[in-house]
């Protein structure tokens, strides 16, 4: 045979072998490594920020803002993992620390330099985050008990909000600062069906997280069944409300139940009320949002029951 005629059935022979795996492994000197997609490198961009991995735990979170961190540090019931700022953000950050008992600044872990975007994306991956130079790693509060709660403020004049099954963390977050503002002795929401302690949430808050009691309970109905036996009214806030809220004028123990944006009050719920109440609007105007709905609500009570 000729070397001709050998090189050509050669050819044949290699024309006729199944193509490669491409999923074989190259060797690592021929490997190319091709770069993630913006999109899925955006997806989990920050999604941590630059906390460690014991602070990965699907309790620990990030915190932004100032007053938001500075309210943190205030409460010695709230546990803070870490700690960042930037240089401006330190010096009000010792400023502040200076306030706090000996044994709660031994608690304040060591200080972390911040960087400006550090932490852009935690909670929204297209979200930069505003920290206004510091930021912490928080643990969630604890909540209390509703009856050690109840049994404590017996006897005073006493003023609770009911979240019945609200998802949304800002919405919540909002509800909370306006609690605060107005003289909430605590929120009470559910446990399951309900937003989560978080970043956002605390953000909307501005630093109310740490000062108005968050206590989730398994059944909101068997919550309310408490509450009344401390001889508290409660009030639903409905669009469909067969009352004002200046009737509440003779009731000084009152508990507000604001319902989800869309679905409302769930029908249980609403079984449970004593009264259902509204709140008068334009009637061009179908709703409010539940977060101004509720300040509109506390501020009307307040100011009758001064």
């Amino acid at each position: 045979m000729t070397p001709k005629i050998k090189k050509k059935r050669q050819l044949v022979k290699n024309s006729r072998q199944k193509p490669r795996n491409t999923g074989d492994k190259l060797p690592s000197s021929n490997r190319k490594v091709y770069p993630a997609h913006p999109k899925t490198q955006n997806r989990h961009k920050n999604t941590i920020g630059s906390v460690n991995s014991s602070e990965r735990s699907k309790n620990t979170y990030i915190i932004w803002g100032q007053h938001t961190v500075f309210s943190a540090i205030m409460n010695p019931n709230r546990k803070i993992k870490r700690i960042y700022a930037n240089e401006r953000g330190s010096r009000k950050l010792f400023a502040h620390m200076a306030k706090l008992t000996p044994e709660r600044r031994l608690e304040i872990p060591k200080i972390l330099p911040l960087n400006l975007n550090q932490f852009d994306g935690i909670e929204n991956s297209d979200e930069k985050m505003v920290h206004q130079g510091v930021a912490a790693a928080v643990l969630p509060l604890k909540s209390p008990p509703l009856k050690h709660l109840l049994t404590r403020i017996s006897g005073e004049r006493l003023l609770l909000l009911l979240l019945d099954q609200l998802s949304d963390a800002r919405n919540v977050g909002a509800i909370i600062r306006s609690a605060h503002a107005f003289g909430v002795s605590a929120v009470i929401t559910t446990d399951r069906n309900s937003a989560l302690e978080n970043g956002t949430m605390a953000r909307a808050a501005c630093g109310a997280l740490d000062s108005v009691p968050l206590i989730r309970v398994v059944n909101l109905s068997h919550a309310m069944e408490q509450i009344k036996k401390y001889g508290i009214m409660i009030v639903g806030l409905t669009a469909d409300g067969n009352a004002s809220l200046q009737a509440l004028n003779n009731h000084k123990n009152l508990a507000i139940v604001l319902g989800a944006e869309g679905a409302g009050l769930r029908q249980l719920t609403r079984r449970k009320c004593d009264i259902l109440t509204k709140i008068e609007i334009n009637p061009n105007c179908e709703s409010l949002n539940v977060s101004n709905a509720a300040a509109i609500a506390l501020h009307s009570v307040r100011v009758v029951n001064k």
